[in-house]
């Protein structure tokens, strides 16, 4: 489960011109709705969004990807931002943080039916890589108790993220030139 996971950053929001249109989970956005979308988290995450401007704080569901827009983590519904009080900004610098998870069973399901797929496909090419000397009957204890894990928490997506832009933002500092991050890449 990815309870938790908190990110800071801007957040913006979007109402009557995607009203009645289908969102990436395949419902129809509704912008009454306690709704948002994020770039990462998996479909059906609850997140708790607090506007770091005024301290209001909301729940809302994921149901859609996005915000297209640089510099922003999050797109709320037109009802969400109101709560959190940033209609008439239209942006807003904010926490979120998992909360829950409100995906139907046969979404769960389906995913871990991809998770299992890909962990015995990459046992399989390990096998085929690099071949023991020695039987390895222990690979299919492995394989079965790593079938078990649900899926990559967002957490190490996030961490992706921030060590992408690593980089860029070590090399703007010169105090920081000699630094791992910039020597390897």
């Amino acid at each position: 489960m990815d309870v938790g996971i908190k990110d800071r950053g801007v957040a913006s929001w979007y109402g009557a011109q995607f009203h009645g249109k289908v969102a990436a989970n395949g419902e129809l956005f509704n912008k009454e709705a306690l709704t948002a979308a994020h770039r990462t988290l998996p479909l059906g995450s609850m997140v708790r969004v607090v506007n770091l401007m005024n301290g209001k704080h909301v729940r809302v569901r994921i149901n859609d990807r996005g915000p297209y827009v640089n510099g922003r983590i999050l797109d709320l519904s037109h009802a969400a931002a109101a709560q959190l009080g940033m209609i008439e900004g239209g942006v807003s610098v904010i926490q979120l943080e998992v909360v829950g998870d409100h995906r139907p069973d046969f979404v769960v399901e389906a995913e871990e039916a991809v998770v299992s797929a890909s962990t015995l496909l990459a046992v399989h090419r390990l096998e085929q890589q690099a071949p023991s000397p020695v039987p390895l009957p222990h690979l299919d204890r492995e394989a079965s108790a790593m079938a078990s894990v649900h899926r990559l928490l967002p957490t190490d997506v996030l961490v992706q993220r921030r060590l992408k832009w690593a980089p860029s933002i070590l090399s703007a500092d010169p105090a920081h030139r000699d630094h791992p991050a910039l020597v390897l890449s």
